[in-house]
């Protein structure tokens, strides 16, 4: 299965183990967008001029729209990047994971989840488990 992690940029270390867990199971990661981080040497890409930062953007939809599931690491501070890729998930991609927060404590469109578990390591079993078939 192809699968594009969400998650905040200021994690992506977070966003590099789920990455790793994902291929570990199996699957194919869409876009490794924690490279684009190293290459730039900024979280955020405020630095980045405007044309850049549009082709960093646009090349992060595509690979959402490619994929057969996003799995979102909820992230733990603000992150407008990681919940615009889920709105925009939720309109393209077939199969919606989240993770990282006791439910209860998630954001409200953590509802909009086919599956949402309280911690990464759950979801990463969960696909390590579901293989290919998810």
């Amino acid at each position: 299965m192809k699968v594009y992690i969400a998650a905040s940029s200021k994690e992506f270390q977070r966003a590099r183990s789920a990455m790793q867990a994902a291929r570990d199971a199996g699957h194919e990661i869409t876009h490794d967008w924690t490279q684009d981080l190293a290459a730039v040497g900024c979280a955020q890409g405020y630095n980045l001029p405007s044309d850049r930062r549009r082709e960093i953007a646009e090349r992060d939809l595509a690979a959402i729209r490619a994929a057969d599931a996003l799995w979102l690491l909820i992230p733990e501070g603000a992150s407008a990047g990681a919940w615009s890729e889920w709105g925009f998930a939720w309109a393209t991609c077939p199969l919606l994971i989240a993770s990282g927060k006791p439910l209860e404590d998630a954001p409200l469109f953590t509802e909009l989840a086919d599956h949402c578990f309280r911690t990464d390591e759950i979801a990463a079993n969960y696909l390590r488990r579901h293989g290919l078939d998810v």
